[in-house]
């Protein structure tokens, strides 16, 4: 099937390269340190497309410009199930064909400089090989050993010709010829790139008492300039190659509304996560949908709602109604804080045990890339709202949801009050209507007593009934009253349910140190209680108080 000229969010894939624009300075100043230093570190702030520099930019460029080979290497985040170490991973990914004389001088290796002369002597590659880190902070989340064992190996490929275990092998072995030894002292070449997030920098010190150069040589990735940007959008449109989108353009006064509002009217630069957002839902809906290849002014009068309805759009992809309730939840309540319009970060266990949320429905956030999955240093995941830019258009989206939420339970009690108070003037008009017939009764009776003073001892009775019935006639009418102040009650209750839940949830945060979000929580179910429940509310505030001091000295 044919793609998009935008691949929207997600980082670009390495097909996408004749779409990747924008970025041809960066490429070439990468590709020129890969070609020159041993190791070179990318590093920007998460989401800005270091991963879509590698696939998109480099390698296609190494392709075309060198005989260098990259390889490509995942860690993943260590988690307790997980028993592979950072050093098996990499061998796993470089693995050659084994070379015989090499396994029979030292059997069962499988260090980093193994497999890459079983690679070298295989001659899979024609020149030096370039493994490229992605996520490189993943490393960090393992145990510190297999972090030092997998630097060690590292080291072993970059300072040493031949390692100590094959020259003692070959002092006490007669198998090798003068070819073997001339292939055996052939120098292995190898660069390395790693990609980390700027915040997790620090971590590369790990690795310095093993590879003293680590950081000698780093690449910062910055946002999009404003012409760079432009770039971006308009070259995958005027691209003239078969997509599901014919050719299109962009009125003048349509690219400068576009680049003013990415740009927050040229004060800032440019993130491609919202660019990309953007163009995907005009290429999809303008183009695809409405059949038109100019895009106006008008089709960007409201950028802001096009992002919250990207947000709304990839929420009702999930099929079950509760798992896209329990969603919205967890992303609009939990890993929001309102009063600062700021993300959050929660772990994947408080987010299975508090919000309801579990594996494979997080997998789908992830994948709709409304979540960002990073690796936890306690090991595991943590995850968070995909990019700063959906944080207005999500509180949006909640305060929508709560108004709805409030109407249907207003409706819903206003239909339970009515049914009650129905249901008690249906019982008060038979009341009435058997307190009319026990009065006609009784006035066949009084005019009976005229005739015999047994009937007139009948119509007494009969008056008794009558006023037993309008009794009864009031007692219903209590009862209606009655249901009223019930309903009104139950309101009172759900309240104080939905303040308990609350206070439960922040108590989840309080034991996992998440101080901010735990005040977060106290204070919304501080609003839902009313001032008469007063034990409720002296509890809430003194965990307030406490979580308030504890956040106070962390900081």
């Amino acid at each position: 099937m044919k793609s998009y000229r935008y691949p929207g969010p997600r980082p670009f894939p390495e097909n996408y390269r004749a779409l990747f624009f924008g970025r041809e300075k960066e490429v070439a100043e990468l590709h020129r340190l890969v070609r020159r230093e041993p190791w070179v570190v990318l590093y920007g702030k998460s989401g800005l497309g270091k991963s879509s520099l590698l696939n998109a930019g480099l390698a296609p460029r190494l392709a075309v410009n060198d005989a260098m080979s990259p390889v490509f290497i995942r860690f993943g985040a260590w988690t307790p199930d997980r028993s592979d170490a950072p050093l098996d991973i990499a061998a796993d990914v470089l693995d050659a064909p084994p070379t015989n004389w090499l396994e029979e001088l030292v059997p069962g290796d499988r260090s980093l400089w193994r497999v890459l002369k079983d690679r070298q002597l295989a001659r899979l590659d024609t020149g030096p090989v370039l493994l490229v880190f992605d996520q490189f902070e993943e490393l960090f989340t393992f145990h510190f050993s297999a972090v030092e064992a997998f630097a060690k190996s590292l080291a072993e490929v970059f300072y040493t010709n031949i390692p100590e275990r094959y020259r003692v092998a070959i002092e006490n072995t007669s198998l090798l010829d003068e070819a073997r030894l001339r292939l055996l002292h052939e120098s292995l070449a190898i660069r390395v790139v790693t990609a980390i997030r700027t915040d997790r920098m620090a971590l590369m010190h790990q690795l310095k008492p093993f590879l003293p150069s680590t950081l000698d040589v780093c690449y910062e990735l910055r946002p999009l300039a404003r012409a760079a940007a432009e770039e971006a959008v308009l070259n995958p449109a005027f691209d003239s190659s078969a997509f599901r989108t014919p050719r299109f353009d962009y009125e003048d006064a349509a690219l400068d509304a576009l680049l003013d509002f990415l740009s927050a009217g040229n004060s800032q630069d440019i993130e491609s996560f919202q660019l990309q957002i953007l163009c995907e839902h005009l290429e999809k809906n303008t183009v695809e949908l409405d059949g038109r290849t100019r895009i106006t002014a008008s089709d960007l009068a409201d950028p802001e709602g096009i992002l919250e309805n990207y947000y709304i759009g990839k929420i009702n992809e999930i099929e079950d109604p509760e798992a896209r309730l329990a969603a919205r939840h967890l992303i609009e309540e939990g890993l929001i804080f309102e009063e600062e319009e700021r993300r959050l970060s929660l772990f994947e266990g408080q987010i299975q045990h508090v919000w309801g949320v579990g594996i494979d429905l997080l997998a789908q956030l992830e994948d709709t890339h409304l979540l960002r999955r990073e690796p936890s240093l306690r090991g595991g995941y943590t995850y968070e709202l995909s990019h700063d830019t959906l944080v207005a258009p999500v509180l949006k989206a909640k305060h929508s949801r709560l108004d709805q939420e409030t109407q249907e339970e207003a409706a819903r009690l206003t239909r339970l009050r009515e049914a009650e108070l129905s249901a008690a003037k249906a019982e008060a008009a038979r009341e009435k209507q058997r307190r009319q017939r026990a009065a006609f009764l009784a006035w066949a009776a009084g005019v009976a007593a005229i005739l015999a003073l047994t009937a007139a001892v009948i119509a007494w009775e009969k008056t008794e009934a009558a006023k037993q019935a309008e009794e009864v006639a009031r007692t219903a009418q209590q009862k209606a009253e009655t249901a009223q102040k019930t309903a009104e009650e139950n309101l009172f209750a759900l309240q104080q349910e939905k303040a308990r839940a609350l206070e439960d949830q922040a108590d989840e945060f309080y034991r996992y140190h998440e101080y901010d979000s735990a005040i977060y929580e106290y204070e919304q179910a501080l609003k839902l209680l009313p001032p008469e429940a007063k034990e409720p509310r002296e509890r809430l505030t003194g965990k307030l108080e406490s979580c308030q001091s504890k956040l106070k000295k962390t900081k």
